[in-house]
């Protein structure tokens, strides 16, 4: 959505991409909605392990969100963006936020984080070395005082 919203508010200076998807996910996990009207999603619960919630996604959702492409947008933004994929990701893979990357406009960095995967939130010290990077390239491209 970082990469959407950035096409949409001229303030934005500079974006930070984190493990975005294209349209893949969509052709994964969109298919047989129609006949449901739902699709049934299940979330684990940050610091209740073992312990997880089901969401309910409307079909009127998945249809909306056809409508805002990262892989479609990003030829729009002419700011700085960095893209994050995780070499683990199999939610989101490396390869699909290459695909976005290689779209973009320059100034664009690409940050793979080693043996991450697309849940890394679990990962107190892989929160670090992500948040490390992403502070990093901020003071860099002056988006931050440095």
């Amino acid at each position: 959505m970082s990469i959407v919203y950035a096409t949409l508010d001229t303030d934005i200076s500079c974006v930070v991409a984190i493990m975005p998807s294209g349209k893949s996910y969509l052709r994964k996990h969109g298919r047989g909605i129609e006949e449901k009207g739902v699709r049934r999603s299940m979330r684990d619960i940050p610091g209740s392990e073992g312990k997880s919630r089901e969401y309910l996604v409307p079909h009127a959702l998945t249809i909306d969100s056809q409508q805002y492409s990262a892989i479609d947008a990003v030829p729009k933004v002419h700011v700085p963006i960095l893209f994050i994929a995780g070499e683990k990701d199999i939610v989101i893979p490396k390869e699909e936020v290459d695909e976005i990357y290689q779209k973009a406009n320059e100034p664009k960095d690409f940050l793979l984080m080693p043996h991450i995967g697309h849940d890394y939130r679990h990962n107190v010290e892989e929160i670090a070395v992500g948040n490390d990077e992403i502070i990093r390239w901020l003071k860099v491209k002056n988006a931050i005082p440095a």
